[in-house]
């Protein structure tokens, strides 16, 4: 029994509390905290590959699973995010497409954890409009949310394990590395600056997966989130 109690109370430990080394850089289209690497007069962020959602403890320990749009902490401040964010002060649109057309994302894979990577894509209309969206527990104007970002999911073209919406990282043994994705962007939307949100979800936890299985990556799992901004004309 007491073996039990004990292996019980690792497994939750070991799938609750860990704490991800994972980093990453969101390169192409360059980010708000990354721009300033392609010289672009952008506030330097020397944190730019650890936009991991506060941590794992912050994120599922103090806010449920919740995270800034763009990979800062829920509960704490959104240094990128219009319309207080510091790494917004300068903002520059870093890329131009096509409406519909197909393009690269670029990830610098820092430290690989493996997981996969997600694309989303949202009108920035919000603050264009002067409309004010209120959300606890932050009372300000946002300028893109979490629903509009997920009407707007990038299609991957050529994704390893027919998921049209996730990119599976193929070798988390890979290090220093830059994946390129091609992914499509919707036909028909145009925009004058779009937020292009970066999602990983990394597989560093084991954990019930959706057919009963006990799996590395299955669970909750450290998250990070990059944003850039574009033009879609």
């Amino acid at each position: 029994m007491f073996f039990i109690i004990f292996l019980s109370a690792f497994i939750i430990q070991s799938t609750v509390c860990h704490n991800s080394d994972s980093s990453a850089l969101l390169d192409e289209p360059p980010s708000r905290s990354s721009a300033y690497r392609f010289f672009f007069k952008t506030l330097p962020n020397d944190k730019d590959g650890y936009l991991n959602c506060g941590g794992f403890d912050t994120q599922w320990g103090v806010n449920g699973g919740k995270c800034g749009v763009c990979g800062d902490p829920y509960n704490g401040a959104r240094d990128n995010e219009l319309p207080y964010g510091k790494y917004t002060k300068d903002l520059t649109v870093t890329r131009t497409y096509k409406s519909g057309s197909t393009i690269y994302a670029k990830v610098h894979m820092i430290k690989n954890n493996g997981g996969h990577f997600e694309f989303r894509l949202c009108p920035a209309t919000a603050l264009l409009n002067n409309e004010t969206i209120r959300q606890e527990p932050h009372d300000w104007v946002q300028e893109v949310t979490d629903q509009c970002l997920d009407s707007h999911r990038l299609e991957v073209l050529g994704s390893t394990d027919g998921n049209r919406w996730c990119w599976p990282i193929p070798d988390r043994q890979q290090q220093g590395v830059i994946y390129q994705i091609k992914v499509k962007l919707p036909q028909g939307l145009r925009c004058e600056r779009c937020v292009f949100q970066w999602t990983w979800v990394t597989a560093d936890n084991y954990g019930w997966c959706s057919d009963g299985t006990w799996k590395l990556g299955c669970g909750p799992q450290t998250t990070h989130k990059a944003c850039a901004d574009v033009q879609i004309i």
